[in-house]
């Protein structure tokens, strides 16, 4: 779980991470070269042909079902910054934005992507009108997205799960 602003600015001063191989010299540290396991993902966000970063609000980014990264941002014309953990290659993600109160979606497989780098990443996005624009909170540690036949309102502040996949 990992919640980001979507800001270059913010990157350096909120996000390190590297590692050491090698063994331990008493108690005092060795020298040594980290590796950095951070990948800097510099998105763009088009449906249609059109960016629609001047509308992304909030940005999902899940891969190989494991690893979750949550942007919350003021929507501008800039790229949208995330740093993610990339340990392994060959990587499944999944997308999600929300824009002007939509919900656009997109899926990438076996994907490859090198810690230590910065890259930009254009994606064409999907609207999906099946999803409730907004993250629900399951846990104090995961978020996501419902279809909008899967949560119902009963009471004021009580909600159930639709007793049938295609009721709303």
């Amino acid at each position: 779980y990992d919640e980001q602003d979507g800001t270059l600015a913010t990157l350096a001063s909120k996000f390190d991470y590297c590692t050491f191989t090698g063994a331990w010299n008493g108690d005092k540290l060795p020298t040594a070269e980290l590796t950095n396991k951070l990948f800097v993902c510099e998105f763009t966000l088009k449906y249609g042909g059109a960016s629609i970063n001047d509308k992304v609000t909030a940005m999902t980014i899940n891969y190989n079902s494991f690893y979750n990264y949550y942007v919350y941002r003021t929507p501008s014309n800039d790229p949208i910054y995330v740093a993610i953990y990339i340990p392994t290659s060959n990587n499944d993600f999944n997308y999600t934005a929300i824009a002007d109160g939509k919900v656009y979606t997109k899926s990438v497989t076996n994907k490859t992507y090198a810690a230590g780098a910065m890259r930009p990443i254009h994606l064409n996005m999907v609207q999906n009108n099946d999803l409730l624009p907004g993250l629900f909170s399951v846990s104090a540690s995961k978020k996501v997205y419902f279809a909008k036949g899967n949560l119902q309102l009963v009471d004021v502040n009580s909600w159930k799960f639709a007793d049938n996949q295609w009721d709303y």
